[in-house]
């Protein structure tokens, strides 16, 4: 008795169901190469060689909750928007749609300044009628040197730079050709301590350092003035006091050295503590501020209060009452007057 698996018969009918998956297999493979090519084809750039691929963007920041002078940064809410064209999606698209980033050549943005950022909207392209859009939403630090010398009296222009790594030669910054869509700034920001005086946008080429190639890059500009209520109430005011509360000891009579010390002292130290408060809010920097100078020239002049208080006592220890009078009477008028050029030359020159 025959086997069913061996015999002439089996063996051309197991051939024959080869040969039709084999057949299938290259139909398949001949189907889908076509669309393998279109998805190769559509990684990279939709311009030809020589011609760069314009690119519009806008910015709009939303919100802004901290510039943090310490740690040269500031906190914002950023909205950025991307569109450029490419045929080869919109002609077969159809219908608006969501694709991946890995499904189609897009340009490399970067947000050159920023720091700690988290993003709100998920990674993809859009693609519209009117053109492949990347859109995103960071919340987070951003970065900016600034200079402090005219603190608390100062005024800094921020960015927000975002950079395209691809090379210049590829790819060209554009503004959105829509005068409806532009980038803009909140009216109501969070931010309490300063005030935004001024803001615009400009498309420039940005060089990492010499000898880089240089990037095309879209900034946002921003100009923000420290308010000066907060340091006058909180600071200038009381330090002030201060000062004047060490002036005391040319009042007293030269018998009380021990009060006129005491008060002296307490004065210096008070100040001490302001200046470790202050520096909190600067970084380590190497030159002064309006503010460093004030604080430095209030320390003097109590300490010149205390010396001139051990003096007089001093002098009435030895029995010369006419200069502990006479020094008393001079300090009166001297120390109130090199407060005043004090104060003129650390917040008003």
């Amino acid at each position: 008795m025959k086997s069913p698996y061996i015999g002439g018969h089996n063996n051309d009918q197991l051939c024959s169901q080869c040969n039709t998956a084999f057949a299938l297999l290259l139909a398949v493979t001949f189907t889908m190469l076509p669309l393998i090519a279109e998805a190769q084809d559509l990684l990279t750039r939709p311009d030809p060689a020589g011609t760069p691929t314009k690119v519009q963007i806008l910015l709009a920041l939303l919100d802004i909750d901290e510039i943090d002078g310490a740690q040269q940064s500031f906190t914002a809410n950023v909205y950025i928007r991307v569109r450029w064209q490419d045929p080869r999606l919109i002609a077969t698209a159809g219908t608006d749609r969501n694709i991946s980033l890995k499904q189609a050549w897009h340009p490399i943005i970067q947000i050159i300044n920023r720091q700690h950022l988290r993003t709100s909207f998920p990674e993809g392209l859009s693609v519209r009628k009117k053109g492949i859009i990347y859109q995103q939403r960071y919340w987070g630090q951003f970065s900016n040197p600034l200079s402090l010398r005219d603190f608390p009296l100062d005024q800094h222009n921020f960015e927000v730079r975002v950079v395209v790594a691809n090379p210049v030669s590829e790819v060209q910054i554009v503004d959105f050709d829509d005068p409806k869509v532009k980038s803009t700034l909140a009216d109501q920001l969070s931010i309490a301590d300063w005030e935004i005086i001024s803001w615009d946008t400009s498309i420039e080429n940005y060089h990492l350092s010499t000898g880089f190639r240089p990037l095309s890059s879209y900034v946002f500009h921003f100009t923000a003035k420290r308010k000066l209520g907060y340091y006058i109430v909180q600071v200038i005011i009381p330090l002030t006091l201060i000062v004047m509360m060490s002036w005391i000891v040319f009042w007293l009579t030269p018998s009380e050295s021990g009060t006129q010390i005491s008060i002296a002292i307490t004065s210096v130290l008070t100040l001490i503590a302001y200046r470790f408060t202050i520096g909190n809010e600067l970084p380590h920097i190497s030159y002064l501020t309006r503010m460093d100078v004030f604080l430095m020239g209030a320390t003097i002049l109590v300490f010149g209060a205390l010396l001139e208080a051990a003096l007089t006592s001093r002098f009435m220890n030895t029995g010369n009452l006419n200069l502990t009078v006479k020094m008393d009477w001079w300090s009166r008028i001297i120390f109130p007057l090199c407060f005043t050029g004090l104060i003129s030359f650390a917040f008003l020159l």
